[in-house]
């Protein structure tokens, strides 16, 4: 008898190991609700107006919800909060941050970006759990809002601003989100390309770098089609010259 018992809670205690094993490794997968800036990349230049980034909703296997916020963080000093708006086939938002001037400091620095230092705000509530509508899931993701920002007179060239997302989920969920990244580009002119007999002069002006662009430059030569020398033409056939932005030597 006492080899059965043995056996018995040997046998339960595995089991309930299993059980708990099992619980834990579900509640490392724990579901999500994203948020996605669209598109990733935006290049700008001074004075651009109309800055325009969709979020794109997507969760965890298509769920319906109660609802889902998301705060739009961006630094003022580089970007003018114009408009919020809801996507057209979502409900009516219980917050909207929708008039430019109403927008929040971040003061309390929400999105760990110590770089942003305003957002704006949406949120989306269904007591019933069915936001958003299952057909709006039907291809993995959905329109959930989309801001527009014009580029700030003290936005510098030459540099990169960030737009974050952060916001509450519904119950069980973890929002995760990714960034929008806005480069702001200086003033740019065109290279001139001379072709001569048995050689090519590129002319140009930009900002300097450190960064070894000789595989940029054997793909450009790919692409010249003249009947001198080009197949013979190397990356060491070309003589490099410095130019301050001025046009300088």
């Amino acid at each position: 008898m006492r080899k059965g018992q043995d056996f018995f809670f040997r046998t339960a205690r595995a089991a309930l190991l299993a059980l708990a094993t099992s619980a834990i490794a579900m509640g490392a997968q724990s579901a999500e609700q994203k948020i996605t800036g669209s598109p990733a990349n935006v290049d700008v230049k001074a004075g651009e107006t109309g800055i325009t980034v969709e979020l794109i909703y997507s969760v965890t296997d298509n769920q319906q919800t109660t609802g889902a916020s998301a705060k739009i963080f961006y630094d003022s000093k580089a970007l003018v909060f114009k408009s919020l708006a809801r996507a057209d086939d979502l409900p009516k938002p219980i917050a909207i941050t929708d008039v430019p001037g109403s927008e929040s400091l971040d003061t309390s620095d929400l999105d760990g970006d110590d770089k942003t230092d305003s957002f704006a705000n949406i949120a989306y509530s269904d007591f019933g759990g069915e936001f958003p509508d299952a057909e709006l899931l039907s291809d993995g993701s959905t329109l959930f809002a989309t801001v527009v920002f014009d580029l700030a007179e003290t936005a510098e060239e030459d540099t990169v601003t960030t737009i974050n997302f952060k916001g509450d989920t519904a119950a069980g969920f973890d929002f995760v989100s990714e960034s929008t990244t806005i480069t702001i580009k200086g003033d740019e002119i065109k290279p001139t390309i001379t072709l001569a007999e048995s050689s090519v002069t590129i002319e140009a002006q930009g900002p300097l770098t450190d960064e070894d662009n000789s595989q940029e430059l054997t793909d450009y030569i790919a692409t010249i089609t003249v009947d001198a020398n080009i197949e013979d033409l190397t990356t060491d056939d070309i003589e490099e010259s410095s130019r301050s932005k001025d046009g300088e030597e």
